[in-house]
């Protein structure tokens, strides 16, 4: 709880507005919607499965709200537009179309000690990567990051994986690191 507060002081602070909200969010509501959303989280209910007979189906906003919440996603904003123009045009600033949030998972010192590293993830891959989280709280998204590369992490992530028993046959059969 204390954890929340912080945050949500975070992000309401003049340093946050000036120097993420007003450069990067598309709109102040949608910034208010993230903190509306951060306040009511623990209140929400929020099933990331539900049933239809027999068939589970994943419900991506709530996983994605959870995962958000817990810190195993963050956001960032992409430049899009066309890539034409961009060639010809070198104002950056003015040929952009828009801006839009990207999600990554931080897989910093997974593959390389010391390397700020992360990846990007779709809407197709939410549900892999919310049920290898839950299925391994410790190392379930650094597997996740290796599958996706079909990279092993380095030999002293792979040792500690090994020790705590995350470490299988999938993994062993991943490409070399580095």
């Amino acid at each position: 709880m204390k954890d929340k507060e912080l945050y949500l002081n975070w992000l309401e602070s003049e340093k946050f507005q000036s120097d993420w909200v007003e450069p990067y969010m598309p709109s102040e509501r949608a910034f208010q919607r993230l903190i509306d959303v951060v306040r009511e989280y623990d209140r929400l209910e929020k099933p990331t499965f539900v049933f239809d007979g027999e068939e589970a189906i994943f419900i991506e906003e709530n996983a994605l709200a959870e995962m958000l919440y817990a810190g195993v996603l963050f956001c960032n904003t992409f430049d899009y537009g066309d890539k034409e123009i961009n060639r010809r045009n070198t104002e950056r600033e003015n040929n952009w179309m828009g801006k839009t949030i990207v999600l990554f998972v931080n897989c910093s010192d997974v593959f390389a000690w010391g390397c700020a590293d992360s990846e990007d993830v779709t809407t197709a891959e939410l549900e892999d990567l919310y049920r290898h989280w839950k299925t391994d709280p410790i190392w379930g998204i650094a597997k996740w990051c290796c599958f996706k590369r079909n990279q092993k992490p380095q030999k002293p992530v792979e040792e500690a994986m090994k020790r705590v028993g995350s470490w299988d046959d999938k993994l062993e059969n991943l490409g070399k690191n580095g």
